[in-house]
Order: structure tokens, then C-alpha cells, then sequence
């Protein structure tokens, strides 16, 4: 409240503080919205052929985006809302993150979420917030 306007401040009737999520809030925050948008790449194997990947970009019967079948996405999401890298971000920004890795999946030449790209996305999105964070 403290960081809102005071023109905004006189309109509200009431404000409400809520707390920012504990590890176990993003750990569920996390895995909800990974899940709402990603599914696993099943019966393809490691290395899907070219015509199926064409075939996925044009003809999405799914709408969600894909993950390789080896992905640990638990262990990764577990990994990425840990205190030590999403402490002090609210469920907007993590839900920003997970947004950021789908559109980076959707724009990689695979088409497919890999571990290299989640790791790569993550960091990069979690030095963003971080940036914001010191700006306040």
C-alpha cells in the first residue's frame, strides 16, 4: 500500500494486503500453470520426425505446447521455486515465467520444450524479476 498513489488510495474503499507465496504457494503455482500449458510428447520417442513436427505446428489438436518425454517437469518446477531463486516474487511473476518458457518453446526450432531451454529461459526470466525487484 505504502507504494500505491494517493489519488488511487482515496478511491479504494478498503485495501487488502495479501503475503507473497511460501515455497510450498510457488511450488503449486508453478506445477498449475506448467501443466495448464505444456503436455508430454508421447509416442514420438527422443527424436520426432520432420513431418511430425511440421504436423504439430500446423494441426494443433492440443493446444498445449510440448515438453521432450524426458523432461523432469516436478523436478524442474521443485528446482525453480525453491527460496534460494523464487523468494520474495508474487504468483504474477512466476506466472510470467512459465509464460516466458512457452513462448520461447513455441519459437525454438523443435517446437518442444527441452531442459536446456527451461534452464536457460528460467534464469534468464528469474535475472529479469530479480532486476525489477532492486528498481523498487
Amino acid at each position: 500500500p505504502s507504494e500505491i498513489d494517493e489519488a488511487v488510495l482515496d478511491r479504494m474503499d478498503e485495501l487488502v494486503s495479501l503475503p507473497l507465496p511460501t515455497e510450498r504457494e510457488r511450488r503449486a503455482l508453478l506445477s498449475n500453470q506448467f501443466f495448464r500449458l505444456f503436455c508430454t510428447m508421447e509416442g514420438e520417442g527422443n527424436h520426432p520426425s520432420l513431418v511430425s513436427r511440421l504436423l504439430s505446428k500446423i494441426c494443433r489438436a492440443n493446444t498445449k505446447a510440448r515438453h521432450e518425454v524426458q523432461f523432469d517437469a516436478e523436478g524442474c518446477i521443485s528446482n525453480l521455486a525453491t527460496d534460494s531463486k523464487t523468494k520474495g516474487f508474487s504468483g504474477r511473476e512466476l506466472e510470467k515465467i512459465v509464460q516466458g518458457v512457452l513462448h520461447k518453446t513455441y519459437a525454438s526450432d523443435a517446437g518442444i520444450l527441452v531442459s536446456a531451454l527451461w534452464e536457460q529461459e528460467t534464469m534468464k526470466l528469474i535475472r529479469a524479476v530479480a532486476h525489477k525487484h532492486l528498481l523498487k
